[in-house]
């Protein structure tokens, strides 16, 4: 899936998730806690997974903990879905 960017891959990701059955509130709760990732993402200058490195994983948790994110939610940010 060359050239697809974030936000397309996102909505196919969940259309994905959907056609296997998950529920409309475990599709809400993907778009909930990625999207934002997504937009952290585009803000970064990335536009496709193919420019996401683990130094953007890292600038992500360590913006949300700069402002007050526990560990805890952070730990469900990296690992979920």
């Amino acid at each position: 899936m060359q050239n697809v960017c974030l936000q397309e891959l996102l909505a196919l990701w969940l259309e994905a998730c959907a056609a296997k059955g998950a529920s409309a509130k475990t599709l809400k709760t993907y778009h909930t806690q990625t999207e934002p990732f997504v937009r952290f993402l585009l803000q970064q200058g990335c536009q496709t997974p193919e420019d996401v490195t683990p130094q953007h994983v890292r600038r992500y948790l360590l913006f949300w903990r700069e402002r007050g994110v526990s560990s805890e939610t952070l730990w469900n940010y990296y690992r979920n879905p």
